[in-house]
């Protein structure tokens, strides 16, 4: 039987999951989404909505507390591997789509077949290759092969991670310890889809993607917290790429092109001025990271000239852009 489990972990988002239960959750009609939000806040408020919910919900929402020092995706790992229905959805609380439009959706293509489904809003077919590849909205393209899903897609998964995945799937990550390797200095950032990419490239799965005009990402959320700042880099060189390059049944072309597509992304998303003055981009840094960066050696050889450039002339250059965009000094 075709059911989902919807997976949402918070962590002191109370206003978050208010709106998920308002504007998601309480209009949804269907048959076979079911809900879970696991919580890790640091007080009740998130808990106290839930159970205040549940009350006129005519399919109850399934709660969960952990410690507020459990990392995020351990536990939306442990809250995976014990779903009982045939797919899962880890939507997390930035995600809000129209689940009567999603169930209507993922019917009418007949998605339980499905082991694999990204599910991204529409305004995420942002690079050229995307939108030659995907021109209509709201349809499903399939009949990938792997390394071709991998080098167009991948991105899309670690940057938003949406994704209807086959219970079957997850059976095998747990059975393999397969999530276990992709543990980086206890921090488990980018465990979930690497997991995911190295069980597809090991067995027969049927994987698809699709770009949907109902899909969209919760208001409340006014941007990514985790990407902005200057960590975010650090977690690019060291723990993505660590975990990029154990990935089995992908050549190490795409994983190159996947890892500078990813530090392009970072370096646009925070600017060369914001990691110079938060101290990313400096000699000692570029020194103690020259393995990894090697990798890639345009990033080497770019931060190395920025690097010599005095800190006085970017603190200079980042007053000056302050000043003319309004932004306040933090």
């Amino acid at each position: 039987q075709f059911e989902i489990t919807v997976i949402i972990p918070t962590y002191n988002h109370p206003t978050y999951i208010q709106y998920i239960i308002d504007n998601c959750i309480k209009p949804y009609t269907g048959e076979i989404f079911y809900f879970e939000i696991h919580d890790s806040s640091c007080n009740t408020d998130t808990e106290q909505i839930v159970l205040q919910a549940n009350e006129g919900l005519r399919r109850k929402i399934k709660y969960t507390r952990y410690d507020s020092n459990i990392s995020g995706d351990l536990k939306s790992y442990t809250a995976l591997c014990k779903v009982q229905t045939s797919h899962m959805f880890l939507m997390g609380d930035g995600i809000a789509p129209d689940f009567n439009k999603y169930e209507q959706f993922l019917l009418e293509h007949n998605c339980s077949n499905m082991d694999l489904l990204g599910m991204f809003p529409v305004e995420f077919k942002y690079s050229k290759k995307v939108k030659r590849i995907c021109s209509s909205d709201n349809v499903i393209y399939s009949n990938f092969k792997l390394n071709e899903f991998f080098e167009d897609y991948f991105y899309l998964f670690t940057l938003y991670g949406a994704s209807i995945v086959s219970k079957k799937i997850y059976e095998e990550i747990s059975k393999k310890s397969i999530f276990e390797k992709y543990k980086f200095k206890n921090r488990l950032c980018y465990a979930y889809v690497f997991s995911l990419f190295d069980e597809l490239s090991c067995g027969n799965y049927n994987f698809a993607i699709s770009f949907i005009d109902f899909f969209h990402s919760n208001p409340l959320k006014k941007e990514s917290t985790w990407t902005n700042g200057a960590a975010f880099f650090d977690i690019l060189i060291d723990e993505y790429q660590s975990d990029l390059f154990k990935l089995p049944g992908f050549y190490d072309e795409f994983k190159k092109n996947e890892l500078k597509n990813q530090r392009k992304y970072a370096l646009k998303k925070l600017s060369i001025i914001h990691f110079r003055i938060k101290g990313c981009i400096k000699i000692e840094y570029i020194k103690n990271h020259k393995k990894e960066l090697k990798q890639c050696k345009y990033n080497y050889y770019f931060m190395w000239i920025v690097s010599l450039i005095p800190y006085s002339f970017w603190k200079m250059i980042h007053n000056i852009k302050r000043k003319l965009t309004g932004e306040k000094s933090k």
